[in-house]
């Protein structure tokens, strides 16, 4: 059964993303960043990877670590992730909100195959593979009365960005950590807000974990089986992958106005949970800053034990590729 399901599934969402858009071919250079870059695990990819203040869970490492203690659980995480572009990668953690007045969550990405070096010259799609090596996140969280705050760690080893232009090797390789943390409250019982900064402190590793602020807004219906969600996200640019390539005729020209200011984008998201076992998530992100849009969504299997589920996303609708992950928490 599961051998025919998530593949139709796949096939219905790819196809309702791809009526919505005008997609293009990914022939000329995409100024993006890899989808690794955004991807935070968990349900995560469904809504976008954003809820800065409705996304508990593995999630939340990332997005937003005030919101591990939210909820009272043990969970062990693992999913796998097929991005239109570069390698496929994989992520593992755990969130333990159970055992002590502090909750605590770790995630793990890692990549089953080597990163494959390239100079300025090949194609754009080669060019959005992620040079990290390996990503480890982890947060803590503590609840004081109706508001929750969280500290977080970014540790980063990754493939030197700097390439040798004879032979397109990249020079080095680069790791540091880097600081992060969030806050989240309750306004009222079905309003919460919540806020978070990603890397704060570390310029080292900025090209590989460049600093993001989060900002979101969550309303929960139906005893928190329907939650809407408005969220804000302002990532700072990453050189490398955002800036014009230089013109191997004309090297000298450098005329990039995109990356004066940060990516800002945002946000509109609900998740609906059906007949207590099935969940399904969609996203809608429109940028601030210029003409990037994405589309998300995904569909969920929950009991009280487990939970599988199947994500979808278009990270930029002017183009083909899409990402695929499948979670099991």
């Amino acid at each position: 059964m599961a051998q025919v399901f998530w593949p139709a599934l796949s096939c219905v969402l790819a196809f309702a993303m791809g009526a919505l858009t005008d997609s293009v071919a990914l022939g000329a250079q995409v100024k993006q960043v890899p989808v690794e870059y955004e991807s935070v695990g968990g349900h995560g990819l469904g809504l976008g990877n954003t809820g800065a203040a409705s996304l508990v869970g593995p999630s939340s490492v990332r997005v937003n670590p005030a919101l591990l203690a939210l909820e009272k659980q043990y969970q062990l995480y693992g999913g796998y992730n097929w991005p239109g572009a570069g390698r496929e990668f994989y992520q593992v953690g755990v969130v333990d909100s159970k055992t002590s007045s502090i909750a605590a969550g770790v995630m793990y990405t890692g990549y089953m195959d080597d990163y494959k070096y390239r100079d300025e010259l090949k194609s754009a799609e080669e060019g959005l593979d992620s040079p990290i090596v390996r990503r480890g996140v982890v947060g803590i969280a503590k609840t004081l009365s109706k508001v929750s705050v969280g500290l977080g760690g970014h540790y980063i080893e990754g493939e030197g960005l700097a390439t040798d232009r004879e032979t397109g090797q990249a020079l080095g390789r680069t790791n540091g950590i880097g600081l992060s943390g969030g806050i989240a409250a309750l306004l009222t019982p079905a309003i919460r807000v919540g806020a978070s900064a990603e890397n704060v402190s570390n310029k080292k590793i900025a090209d590989y974990a460049p600093t993001t602020y989060r900002g979101g807004l969550a309303y929960i219906m139906a005893e928190g089986n329907v939650v809407a969600g408005v969220d804000y996200r302002q990532r700072d640019r990453v050189e490398y992958f955002e800036a014009s390539r230089p013109d191997p005729l004309n090297p000298d020209a450098s005329d990039d106005d995109l990356m004066d200011s940060p990516e800002r984008m945002g946000f509109v998201s609900l998740t609906a949970r059906i007949q207590n076992f099935l969940r399904f998530l969609g996203s809608y992100g429109q940028s601030l800053s210029d003409e990037r849009r994405s589309l998300s969504g995904g569909m969920a299997v929950v009991q009280d034990k487990f939970s599988l589920s199947y994500s979808i996303s278009k990270p930029h609708l002017k183009h083909e590729p899409l990402h695929q992950s499948v979670n099991l928490a």
